[in-house]
């Protein structure tokens, strides 16, 4: 496993599959490493899918600006 901190403007709730990680700032949660792939829902209800790379044991911290494109 992995740990990432997860951080988004405009703040956000986030999701691994079904598993709600939390309302963002987000800190130090585990995840399974490898290819993340993160459901993220804004406070306006926009839907995000945003993907990060994660090395095993690695912690990592997360930012998304979710009003800039991707």
């Amino acid at each position: 496993p992995a740990t990432l901190s997860i951080n988004t403007r405009p703040w956000s709730r986030v999701w691994i599959g079904s598993r709600l990680l939390g309302t963002t700032p987000i800190g130090e949660v585990t995840v399974p490493s490898g290819n993340v792939r993160l459901r993220i829902v804004d406070r306006d209800g926009r839907s995000f899918t945003r993907s990060a790379r994660v090395g095993a044991g690695a912690n990592e911290n997360l930012f998304f600006d979710l009003d800039q494109p991707e």
